[in-house]
């Protein structure tokens, strides 16, 4: 007679281990579109801070 419990076990490792895998994926992807997000929001406001010491040193040539 064949043992199922075994086969049984190896799928349900191998549906749990899948389910693992996507829900990593899942995490990271999240993961990595916060970063971007917070990457573009960072690189914004230094593009902000530049322009206005840009400005400063405008207004401080044009003033000389």
């Amino acid at each position: 007679m064949h043992d199922t419990s075994e086969s049984m076990t190896h799928a349900y490792d191998v549906r749990t281990a899948g389910r693992l895998r996507r829900g990593a994926a899942r995490t990271l992807a999240g993961v990595q579109r916060g970063y971007d997000a917070s990457r573009r929001g960072y690189d914004a406001a230094r593009r902000g801070f530049l322009a206005a010491r840009l400005a400063v040193a405008d207004a401080r040539d044009a003033a000389a």
